[in-house]
């Protein structure tokens, strides 16, 4: 009767064990982690795709959720060398999940991003962590720092005011090419597109 009972417990204490260890599996293969991204060939902790569902794309005439764009789509692009705003036509487009985000506070506007964004300021780059990911060399963000943002049509200097990192399990998304131009706008930032390799 004794043994009966013994064996009865382990064997449930064993399905315990092995449904916590399926529930840990399945959120890290959903989640992502710095081990799978290492596993893939990546040497960094930046990771690629950094804006989160929800962060609104300057498009003609309106915003469109980062989600929602498609290839072939239309989005406002700032072109430095002539200091202007032009359209510019989606050709490459990507998706994944992340695990770490970092709020950027600018007063009137918050946006989520990843550490290796690229911010766009008057010529320089800017973003969480300095990095050099996506074809541009950044500086590390500072409280203060003044970042370029489309207000009615015109670039505005406006200052970052906080930076709070978010733990976190979201998908996350980055336009990887345009057919003109490499910056465009996400919450009336100037972000910079993303150039997507294969450590990513």
């Amino acid at each position: 009767m004794a043994s009966n009972l013994t064996n009865k417990y382990n064997m449930t204490t064993r399905k315990k064990r092995i449904s916590s260890i399926l529930i840990v599996l399945a959120i890290l293969m959903m989640c992502g982690t710095h081990t799978d991204r290492l596993a893939m060939g990546s040497n960094r902790a930046t990771g690629a795709y950094c804006l989160p569902e929800g962060v609104l794309i300057s498009i003609p005439g309106s915003e469109k959720p980062v989600e929602q764009l498609a290839v072939g789509d239309l989005i406002l692009s700032y072109n430095p060398q002539t200091k202007q705003v032009e359209e510019a036509a989606i050709l490459t487009l990507a998706v994944q999940h992340h695990h770490v985000l970092y709020e950027l506070d600018f007063g009137s506007t918050k946006i989520k991003v990843a550490e290796d964004q690229p911010f766009y300021s008057t010529g320089k780059y800017y973003s969480v962590v300095k990095n050099d990911t996506h074809g541009v060399q950044t500086k590390a963000f500072a409280v203060g720092q003044k970042i370029d943002f489309l207000v009615d049509g015109k670039l505005k200097k406006v200052k970052l005011k906080e930076i709070k990192k978010i733990e976190t399990c979201e998908n996350t998304h980055t336009i990887t090419g345009l057919d003109k131009n490499r910056l465009y706008f996400a919450n009336g930032a100037c972000i910079s597109t993303e150039t997507v390799t294969q450590d990513h």
